[in-house]
Order: C-alpha cells, then sequence, then structure tokens
C-alpha cells in the first residue's frame, strides 16, 4: 500500500502544472498611472467616441498580449483586445503628448493618424452615438400662437365656405338686353340675357365663418399647449445639454447658440413661406370653387349677381393663404435651425478633437 501510494505521488509531480490566469494590470504611461480616470482621459485626449466613460486599465495577459478594461456609467464594463504594438504606440503617446499634439496637428492626416491609434477600442469615433441632439424646444406661448392662429385660419376658411354655400339663396331673375353695334359702324342689334339675382344672408354667413374660426381656433390652441408641454418635459430632461464631445464631455446650449450661423435659417424659413402660400392658396382657390359650384351653374346666355357679396367668396382664399404661410414659416423656421444647430455642434467636436497640449 505504501509502495502504490508513493508512485502515485511520484506521478502527479510528474505532471504540467495548471495554466493560471496570471493577468496583470500594467501601466501604460506613467503620466496617467494604472487606472485611468475621466480627467486623465480628458488631459490625453485617449479613447475618442467612448461614451459614458468612467475608467479604464490596461492588463498583460499570460500570452504576452494586452487587454484594456473600459467602465462606463461607473457599472457596466467591457474588455478589448491591445496588441503590444499599439500598447506601445498608446505609451508613447501619452509620454510624448506635448510634443506629437503639435505634429498631429501639423500633419494633413493628422486626424486619420490619430483614430488609427484607437483602433478596435470602443465604438468608432466618427460612429459615436453621442450626436448633437437638436436644439431645445421654443417657449411654450410660442407653439400656442402659432397653432392658434393657423386652427383660426383654416377654421375660418371652412367657416366660410360653408356659410357661402349656405347663406347665399335665390331670389330673382329678370331678363335684360344690351345694344351691341357691328363692327365698322354699319349696324347694331339687341343682345338679350338672363339676370339670375342671389341675396346673402349675413346672419347665417357671420355665424358659420364665426363657429368655423372658433373651433379652429380652440383645437389649435389645444394642440399648441399639448406641444408646449413637451416640450417642457424635453426640456427638463435635456438640462442645457446639446450633445457631447468624442472624449465625453458635454457641449451646452449657450456655447452651440454663440457658434451658430444663420444661413439655413433664414433659406428655410423663406422655401416655407412660399411653400405654405402656395399649399394655403390651392386650399382656398379649392374651398372657393366648391362654394361657386354650389351656388352657380350658368350657361352662355346667363349673369350671376350677388348682393351684398364683400368678402363672401374671398374670404376663404385669403384665410387659408395666411395660415398656410404663417405654419410654412414656422415650419421652415425650425427646419433651418436644425440644421444650423448640427453644423454648430460639429464645429465644436471638431475644435475639441483637435488634440492640444
Amino acid at each position: 500500500m505504501l509502495t502504490f501510494l508513493l508512485a502515485a505521488l511520484l506521478a502527479a509531480d510528474s505532471l504540467p502544472s495548471p495554466v493560471r490566469d496570471t493577468a496583470v494590470v500594467v501601466t501604460v504611461s506613467p503620466r496617467v498611472g494604472d487606472q485611468i480616470d475621466a480627467r486623465e482621459r480628458r488631459m490625453f485626449h485617449m479613447f475618442p467616441g467612448v461614451e459614458n466613460f468612467t475608467s479604464a486599465a490596461f492588463s498583460r495577459m499570460p500570452e504576452s498580449t494586452y487587454s484594456l478594461e473600459i467602465t462606463a456609467d461607473s457599472t457596466q464594463s467591457r474588455r478589448y483586445p491591445v496588441t503590444e504594438e499599439q500598447f506601445l504606440r498608446i505609451g508613447h503617446y501619452v509620454d510624448r503628448f506635448e510634443e506629437l499634439a503639435g505634429e498631429l496637428n501639423a500633419l494633413p492626416d493628422g486626424q486619420a493618424t490619430y483614430f488609427a491609434l484607437w483602433q478596435g477600442i470602443g465604438r468608432s469615433a466618427r460612429d459615436t452615438g453621442a450626436g448633437p441632439v437638436g436644439p431645445p424646444p421654443r417657449a411654450g406661448w410660442t407653439s400656442q400662437i402659432v397653432d392658434g392662429l393657423t386652427g383660426a385660419a383654416c377654421g375660418l376658411g371652412i367657416g366660410g365656405t360653408i356659410g357661402a354655400m349656405s347663406a347665399i339663396k335665390f331670389a330673382e331673375s329678370r331678363q335684360e338686353s344690351l345694344e351691341v353695334h357691328d363692327c365698322w359702324g354699319y349696324g347694331s342689334h339687341w343682345y338679350r340675357y338672363s339676370v339670375d339675382v342671389y341675396d346673402v344672408n349675413r346672419g347665417t354667413y357671420a355665424g358659420a365663418a364665426g363657429a368655423g374660426l372658433a373651433a379652429g381656433t380652440g383645437t389649435g390652441l389645444a394642440l399648441g399647449t399639448s406641444q408646449a408641454r413637451r416640450g417642457r418635459v424635453a426640456t427638463t430632461k435635456r438640462k442645457d445639454v446639446a450633445g457631447y464631445d468624442l472624449f465625453g464631455a458635454p457641449i451646452t446650449d449657450y456655447e452651440v447658440r454663440q457658434r451658430m450661423q444663420a444661413p439655413n435659417r433664414i433659406l428655410c424659413t423663406f422655401l416655407g413661406m412660399s411653400t405654405g402660400w402656395v399649399v394655403g392658396a390651392s386650399a382656398g382657390l379649392l374651398a372657393v370653387a366648391m362654394a361657386r359650384g354650389v351656388v352657380f351653374h350658368p350657361n352662355a346666355w346667363d349673369t350671376i349677381i350677388i348682393r351684398h357679396d364683400g368678402f363672401t367668396f374671398d374670404l376663404p382664399l385669403i384665410a387659408f393663404a395666411l395660415g398656410g404661410t404663417l405654419r410654412g414659416a414656422y415650419v421652415g423656421y425650425n427646419l433651418g435651425e436644425r440644421q444650423d444647430w448640427k453644423e454648430a455642434v460639429e464645429d465644436l467636436k471638431h475644435e475639441r478633437l483637435a488634440v492640444e497640449p
């Protein structure tokens, strides 16, 4: 039995020792230490494109390769493989940061060289999700006024159309004649035609137009109030942050406002007004055609006269055209502002991307 135990011990000693995970945290540069925090990351412009950065640490693996563990939001961590060459290049970059920063800015392809240094770490710096979130919503009263006026115009146009269709009533028909002289003055003849006379019931017309105006205004104000409420919620969530640069630092709304130019807003507002006027005027002409189609059925020998006409047919056209112009200008300005905002944010991100000591 003793002989058997000794043989077993000798056999166990001859077996290869188990391979253990001997990953060791290493320092990429004495300037940052074992743990790279958010301050050091911003100071040396490290890990572009990594969002919600908290800390990072390099480790040497048993097979003499390296890995990088990045912690985001203080809880989530992810490990990335790093070659020995990349590890040495990053260390060289941090050690000589002040010297290399000027060289990278001077090179035509300096930005591409800088991005290549972080290849495979995090998401692509050019594909980061920390993009501009758009301008903050407008003040609540802006939405209420614009939506209220637009609704009032549409309601007035619809009410005026219905009023014209219901308030104009046939009054009388009479025969009239007109003496027509022949060409060259050699003779003349009487041209007889029929005249159909219509009256406008002003009370009916005003009631229909007023009801449309009230309904449109109320609907517009309700929509504007709802939009204003959503805008207040969005403003609270964004906390005056317009976006984030490639190193996780916030870009404030104030910074973007200071940088914004106005060409897109001017152009889009003009295009919006033009488009809105065309759409509104087309809707107004359609409304007028509907009203006239109900009342007018003339033939080649008839003449239509409407007493007390006023704005009976002009009001829908004017209301729809003004409402379309206002709404088009508002939508166009918002679209142009988003473009100007995005360009300003991208300019600021590009500025902050410049590797400067």
